[in-house]
């Protein structure tokens, strides 16, 4: 576990770029005061950074509440469930405290082998009336074990859109460069370059 490298750059992944202006799923490593490593999972607008809003599983979306379809991991291209792992909890920001999760990072939770451990967090489908469409949000979380390379430059969403990073995700420190590709929902990661975009 001393292993453990922190991520310094979360992912957002939206079906259309006006989404970064808007809240989102934010997965942020944390130390407890007993050494425990886990992962906070919550929502809010970063560009304000306040705005929280609760999650929490099969819930159906209110006012300051927003459902989550699945939580799971990713490790040498097999997928494990964490909707049993995830503890749900509570977060503050500027006063607001909402329902959050938060992630053990333990072998029970499937944390242990060496490689790229890739945490999806995925939204259910809701509408916004201003757009006149439906839009799912997917966060993306990928701490490293070992320094060994597995599972970061793969597509891991199934028949949406995603951004395929170019550099490693947990080796991104301020004032360096993220590059990635944005792959459409129908096209294979690198099948033809007019349905990508390096961002």
């Amino acid at each position: 576990m001393k292993y453990f490298l922190p991520l310094f750059l979360t992912i957002g992944l939206f079906l259309f770029p006006a989404a970064v202006l808007a809240h989102t799923t934010v997965l942020v490593p944390h130390l407890n005061k007993n050494g425990q490593k886990t992962i906070k999972v919550f929502h809010f607008h970063p560009a304000s950074g306040g705005g929280l809003m609760g999650i929490r599983l099969g819930a159906e979306d209110a006012k300051d509440l927003k459902g989550l379809e699945s939580i799971y991991l990713i490790h040498e291209k097999e997928e494990k469930n964490l909707d049993a792992v995830a503890v749900p909890d509570f977060y503050t920001v500027h006063g607001e405290k909402r329902k959050a999760y938060t992630i053990p990072i333990n072998k029970q939770s499937g944390f242990f082998k060496p490689g790229d451990c890739i945490i999806v967090v995925k939204r259910k489908d809701h509408w916004k009336k201003r757009e006149d469409l439906y839009r799912r949000k997917v966060a993306k979380f990928c701490p490293n074990y070992f320094g060994v390379l597995t599972d970061w430059p793969n597509r891991v969403l199934r028949n949406m859109p995603e951004i395929i990073p170019l550099v490693q995700s947990y080796n991104v420190h301020a004032g360096s460069l993220f590059r990635a590709w944005f792959c459409s929902s129908t096209l294979p990661v690198m099948s033809e370059k007019k349905d990508k975009w390096i961002i």
